[in-house]
């Protein structure tokens, strides 16, 4: 819009990237798919989240189904 930004905001503005980059690096999801890849539904089993070293989840089925199927 061709206002200039001023050396505060810039500072801000890096050390919030920054942190952006911290917290992204802590995070940790893996899980193996256990269905077709042109499926509609999504079966991942071995689910586990992890942040900051704290499990969140660990060895979870997560299955989201395409429709109304429980």
């Amino acid at each position: 819009n061709g206002v200039k930004i001023s050396t505060a905001e810039k500072e801000l503005i890096n050390k919030l990237e920054k942190i952006l980059l911290l917290n992204a690096d802590a995070r940790a999801c893996t899980g193996v798919l256990a269905v077709h890849p042109r499926s509609r539904d999504i079966k991942i089993d071995n689910f586990s989240i992890n942040f900051h070293g704290v499990d969140i989840l660990a060895d979870t089925k997560l299955e989201l189904k395409s429709g109304r199927r429980y």
